[in-house]
């Protein structure tokens, strides 16, 4: 098992955010406070927006944008 803060380490991103709470992956529209769910893909902003996700990955062009 990996933590998000090594994840995070690992692909080079920076965590805003709880990683200690996290417990499991989950897509934008399942994910609760305890899930860490993924932005890659502009479409999804919407998604994004919306989302419990306690954590989100993404690339910085998407975050910035």
């Amino acid at each position: 098992m990996i933590d998000a803060a090594t994840l995070a380490a690992l692909v080079g991103a920076r965590l805003d955010g709880d990683a200690d709470q996290i417990t499991r992956v989950a897509a934008l529209d399942a994910a609760d406070a305890h899930s860490l769910a993924g932005l890659f893909d502009a479409r999804y902003r919407a998604a994004a927006a919306g989302t419990r996700a306690g954590l989100i990955l993404t690339t910085s062009a998407l975050r910035s944008a």
